[in-house]
């Protein structure tokens, strides 16, 4: 699934960063923060949207859904800025993205929690490890990549999961039906945060 490198090998150099697509319009005092994650396409998310609908109504949520176009799983959050966009350290992280190789995946989501943090965050997640094994070594690669272009990986528990909706009822960890999806790509998201909005500043198709 992912080419293996010993930490003796000496990595190729990074292809050169995409242009960055020019700073989006919004309010200046709203802040930002920066995270890789995986996507599904278009059609896989509407799917992944329509599910959560469902169980949100099953189990009487009553949360916030998220758009299709923003739900995702997070693998590393790189930084964070309220007023000037962080252009050198965005084509930095770019360059670690850019160099990650990583076939697709299938995900199997078979339990449904609440998480604890602001906003009682509805989650999509795994029980088996077999199920979490695709995240945990695209994870690790990634994190070796951005540790290549400079940056501190802080070693941290990483549980792959899918936020559904926020401020609804909280729910104890429960067994669901499985949903089944493939990560389309890799992304890096610019989110502007309280705003429900998520800017991709580059985009990496899982193709091995």
């Amino acid at each position: 699934m992912f080419d293996q490198l010993s930490m003796f090998d000496t990595l190729p150099p990074a292809p050169p960063a995409p242009p960055l697509p020019a700073p989006s319009e919004g309010r200046p005092d709203v802040p930002h923060a920066v995270f890789f994650a995986v996507v599904a396409d278009a059609a896989g998310a509407a799917r992944l949207r329509e599910r959560a609908g469902l169980i949100d109504r099953r189990f009487g949520v009553g949360g916030r859904l998220l758009e299709a176009e923003r739900l995702h799983v997070s693998l590393h959050a790189v930084g964070a800025y309220v007023d000037l966009r962080p252009d050198a350290d965005i084509a930095r992280w770019c360059r670690a993205g850019a160099a990650v190789s990583a076939a697709p995946f299938e995900v199997v989501f078979d339990q449904v929690a609440t998480f604890g943090g602001d906003g009682n965050p509805l989650v999509f997640k795994s029980s088996n490890e077999s199920d979490r094994a695709g995240f945990l070594a695209l994870h690790l690669m990634l994190g070796m990549m951005l540790a290549d272009v400079g940056e501190l990986i802080k070693p941290r528990s990483f549980t792959p999961h899918m936020t559904l909706s926020y401020r609804g009822k909280r729910i104890a960890e429960t067994a669901i039906e499985p949903v089944r999806w493939r990560p389309h790509e890799l992304v890096l998201v610019d989110s502007h945060v309280g705003a429900h909005r998520h800017d991709v500043l580059a985009r990496w198709p899982l193709r091995g």
